[in-house]
């Protein structure tokens, strides 16, 4: 007993052995800085545990119920709709809301979550210090265009979903493709053009060559400015100014940066798709989802269209 891994179980064996020692309980203690009743406690469990060394180990103090516990038909529901959205504790308080009028903190929310092991731990990263944060008072004045690639291969072909959202109100229009071209840069602006129910006075995108010959390099061309990109040229046509983020300054398009990563947490990470005809019909109805009946905590949990018509009826 008096070699058993657990230092504190060693502790109380030896004082045990060293009371019988000396046939002096008070002693013992004295010697070792125990008070008498720390003794009488483990040597009388020791001994309703017939001498069973496993008494000596502390147990938890946990009590065996709560009156105020969260009860299980509820938590069901919480592990239910994140297993199903991914969401975290703020945004499945609103949906607990909304679809069952049940009234609950995010922490405890966010406490059942880490319970039922729902949330993975978070990595440590040294980020750089953002810019100072801003919206535009008007939608359309700025949209921010990106392209982000979809996150598995389907029949071993990547595939690249170009993303435009808008600054003031979050409202997203998004499109699949086949690969990374200037034609589809193309074919994208001129879908955005028709479809955005707003009038676009501004694109702000990256440096990337689907937007820009800025940074093209060709030894034939050293002395002269590169030629006019297509996107460009377009912007020109309906009056719409491009500007280009300085280089390695990403969180300027942060809105689409964040748009982004929504994607790949809330649509890409639940179900892969065998098809490309399968991926866009299944990615146009989460467009529409996101616009008309996803609340956005960036313009105090409204959806983005409840903000463009706020912001439409205001003007």
């Amino acid at each position: 007993m008096r070699y058993n891994r657990n230092l504190e179980t060693r502790k109380k064996v030896i004082l045990f052995l060293m009371a019988f020692r000396y046939q002096n309980i008070s002693l013992a203690c004295l010697k070792l800085g125990y008070q008498r009743s720390y003794f009488y406690f483990w040597f009388n469990r020791l001994k309703e545990a017939n001498f069973d060394i496993k008494s000596l180990e502390e147990r938890s103090r946990r009590p065996g119920s709560h009156p105020k516990k969260t009860p299980i038909e509820i938590v069901d529901k919480i592990i239910s709709l994140r297993k199903q959205t991914n969401y975290g504790p703020d945004r499945l308080q609103y949906h607990l809301e909304q679809l069952y009028n049940l009234h609950l903190p995010t922490s405890t929310i966010g406490h059942i979550l880490k319970r039922e092991n729902l949330i993975p731990p978070k990595r440590l990263k040294h980020r750089k210090k953002h810019q100072k944060r801003y919206h535009m008072p008007h939608p359309g004045d700025s949209v921010q265009m990106d392209v982000k690639y979809v996150s598995y291969r389907i029949k071993a072909q990547q595939h690249y979903q170009y993303t435009a959202i808008d600054d003031c109100t979050r409202w997203r229009f998004a499109k699949i493709y086949y690969d990374l071209s200037v034609n589809n840069t193309q074919d994208f602006f001129k879908e955005l053009i028709k479809t955005a129910p707003f009038k676009i006075k501004s694109i702000q995108s990256d440096n990337g060559i689907e937007f820009t010959y800025r940074f093209v390099s060709d030894p034939k061309c050293m002395d002269k400015e590169p030629k006019e990109h297509p996107l460009d040229t377009l912007c020109k046509k309906h009056n719409i100014h491009h500007k280009l983020i300085p280089l390695g300054q990403c969180e300027i398009n942060g809105k689409v940066e964040r748009s982004h990563r929504i994607d790949e947490e809330e649509f890409y990470r639940l179900i892969t798709y065998s098809s490309l005809k399968e991926l866009q019909l299944a990615f146009k109805k989460w467009i529409s989802y996101y616009n008309h009946k996803r609340p956005h905590a960036g313009i105090n949990k409204m959806t983005p269209i409840q903000k463009l018509n706020l912001k439409l009826n205001s003007s």
